[in-house]
């Protein structure tokens, strides 16, 4: 919640009860104190039925429309106005649709943080009115969802924050400490906690004591693996009298209980998303619970989940879906047109040349395609150098065209990782078509010398290929700098679709000779036969125009949390090995040896545990050997299988962090 900037306030026309603070006055005024407390902008938007009127000839449907047009634009200038007075920079969109489909369109067009609407209470128990309208925002909204509700008291100033230990869990606290600071309130923190033993416990008529004993077990480890949680945010900027409580049972039970005792002003609660499609899976707690409040209520999406590359791909899936190699009619052209964009903002990136960058489906059939098709045919009497850290999409296809005659160099690597001029310069000799040398290792992290390699190799007149799939979105990579003349990666390592990678074919005053690994329709300048697949192109595009524009914030934060996990890690051990460059490794790269651990058992516990690390690549994890770059740094098998390899990403938060260290503890000791 902190990082919202942008805020759209729903301003509806109709239905308004003559008592003021109407249901949207009151969406509006909370909507602005929001934006005061968050220097944020906010966007007033009403959504008029019908078409628009701009035409003399007016019949009375047309009139009416007309009428409320006219309306609708008198209210938002003064709305405007009103912002502008509190210092608030003010927008206004007036569309016509249905509410609640304009409004996600705006959300996914103009990329708004948060959506604000009012609503209004009903029936004896003053419960909330959720019309249409905030039942679809609620579900398919792919940002948070403040739902608001004028009310009488205003003693009622706590914000009840409904935590679970879920991925959206700890954005609820995060939200309600945010909201708490909106309406100067309190904050409430409740957590339901699971006792999946109990039923069986009373099935099998387990002693009462027992019973107890084991619930109080479980609110006591909720309630300090909560605590630990709340320690980690800002909790103490809002009013004292933050209170925690840990129930067991139905959670929507405790939380209309709560509300009733506490007077909450706020419920805020999580959703998680559904599928690959913007929106929000309430959840059995969430459905219940929606009939029956009293309160405004602000639903939370988990971290990241609103995806501006999902979103740039969406269109080309649907109504813009064309052939790109069509060029006789404007579907195909349009989508030609897109592609040609995103290759030239990809070659941007990199400072290439638009020309230079020819489609594939991953890095892996790039490193194929840059491998094979440099030593052509027939690569009897060619010399071929890599080395022993490369990824396997480039050492099976090395030694592939080894048994098909051509010579094979695998240079070592240094111990911590890297590869060095002179083991390259050892290797060179006259035949030597090309030296293959990644940018990047995945497994520890270190960072080759990629430039004084290529410039070695031109000396003896071969060419560079340079893995950089690691590298790209991640630290700065320049191919004119590297001096390479083919440079491979993929969409995925940076966020964007699987599916679609590049390999860079530099134009230099040696021109690459490529030979195509397959035929059929002569696509990508005839290096790469097949239909481009645009969404992918596209999704592909904005993956590395995000991942450029975050990447000196997002390094500095990676390297933070890769420098808390180490310390952490430490902290616990005093034994424990890093391998890789420490300083000059990718920022979110650690891989560690735990000596003295079954590195086959430990690896069946974390694969049990809740914790996403690895022992290698993940190409590779399906084989059972040892790390083959740990093992050519010169550790013995029984350090390689022990040792993990931790990938921190831009997801990624102090709390999971911790969370790591936890469960790694706990895995290790349980084989003590």
């Amino acid at each position: 919640m902190s990082g919202i900037k942008r805020i759209l306030v729903g301003v509806d026309l109709v239905g308004e009860p003559p008592v003021a603070p109407s249901p949207t006055q009151w969406a509006i005024e909370q909507a602005l104190q929001a934006a005061q407390t968050l220097d944020a902008e906010v966007t007033f938007m009403t959504v008029l039925d019908g078409p628009p009127v701009d035409t003399e000839a007016i019949v009375t449907d047309e009139q009416e429309t007309l009428d409320r047009q006219g309306h609708a634009e008198q209210l938002h200038r003064e709305l405007v106005s009103q912002a502008s007075a509190r210092s608030v920079t003010a927008h206004s969109q007036i569309v016509f649709g249905r509410s609640w489909y304009e409004m996600i369109r705006a959300v996914l067009r103009d990329q708004f943080d948060l959506v604000v609407v009012g609503t209004r209470e009903h029936g004896p128990a003053h419960r909330m009115l959720f019309g249409s309208t905030a039942v679809k925002l609620f579900r398919k909204c792919p940002c948070p969802v403040w739902v608001t509700r004028p009310d009488a008291n205003p003693d009622k100033q706590t914000v009840l924050a409904a935590h679970d230990f879920s991925d959206v869990g700890d954005e609820v606290l995060n939200a309600a400490i945010c909201m708490a600071q909106v309406i100067d309130g309190r904050l409430m923190v409740l957590h339901a906690a699971e006792t999946p033993l109990r039923a069986s416990l009373v099935r099998t008529e387990c002693p009462q004591d027992e019973i107890d004993a084991y619930v109080s077990k479980v609110r006591s480890e909720a309630e300090a693996e909560l605590q630990k949680r709340l320690a980690m945010t800002d909790f103490r900027t809002v009013q004292a009298g933050t209170k925690i409580e840990v129930t067991t049972g139905k959670p929507e039970l405790a939380i209309e209980k709560a509300i009733e005792e506490e007077e909450v002003d706020i419920l805020v609660m999580g959703t998680s998303g559904r599928g690959g499609v913007p929106g929000f899976f309430l959840g059995n707690t969430a459905e219940r619970l929606l009939p029956t409040l009293t309160c405004s209520v602000l639903a939370i999406k988990p971290a990241g989940f609103h995806c501006p590359v999902f979103d740039a791909m969406r269109p080309w899936w649907t109504d813009r879906a064309a052939n790109p190699a069509s060029t006789s009619h404007q579907c195909g052209l349009s989508a030609a047109a897109a592609i040609d964009e995103a290759r030239g903002e990809i070659a941007n990136a990199l400072n290439a040349d638009p020309s230079e960058v020819i489609f594939t489906s991953g890095a892996t059939e790039a490193n194929n395609l840059a491998l094979k098709g440099c030593i052509g045919d027939r690569p009897e009497g060619t010399h071929l150098i890599v080395n022993a850290g490369e990824h396997r999409a480039v050492l099976d296809p090395a030694r592939r065209l080894a048994r098909r005659g051509a010579r094979l160099d695998v240079v070592p690597l240094t111990s911590t990782g890297l590869v060095t001029v002179q083991a390259i310069e050892e290797s060179l000799v006259p035949e030597t078509s090309l030296v293959s040398v990644m940018l990047a290792n995945n497994e520890v992290g270190s960072i080759n010398p990629v430039a004084q390699i290529a410039e070695a190799a031109h000396s003896a007149g071969a060419l560079v290929h340079c893995d950089a799939s690691q590298a790209v979105g991640k630290i700065p990579v320049d191919v004119r700098e590297l001096g390479v003349d083919l440079l491979s990666f993929t969409a995925h390592k940076l966020y964007g679709p699987p599916g679609i990678g590049a390999l860079v074919v530099r134009r230099r005053h040696r021109p690459v000779r490529l030979t195509p690994l397959f035929d059929g329709g002569g696509h990508e300048q005839g290096r790469r036969s097949g239909t481009l697949p645009t969404p992918l192109v596209i999704g592909f595009a904005a993956a590395v125009r995000l991942a450029v524009a975050e990447r000196e914030r997002e390094t500095h934060r990676i390297r933070g949390l890769r420098d808390r996990l180490w310390a952490s890690l430490c902290g616990w051990r005093s034994d424990l090995r890093r391998n890789g460059e420490p300083e000059q490794g990718l920022p979110g790269n650690l891989n560690v040896t735990i000596p003295a651990v079954d590195g086959e058992a430990l690896l069946v516990r974390l694969r049990e545990s809740q914790l996403a690390i690895s022992s290698g690549a993940a190409c590779t994890s399906a084989n059972p050997e040892p790390s083959h770059v740990l093992r050519a740094m010169g550790l013995r098998e029984p350090e390689a299988r022990a040792s993990v390899r931790f990938g921190i990403g831009r997801f990624n938060t102090t709390a999971e962090i911790d969370r790591a260290v936890q469960i790694l503890r706990g895995c290790v000791d349980a084989l003590s």
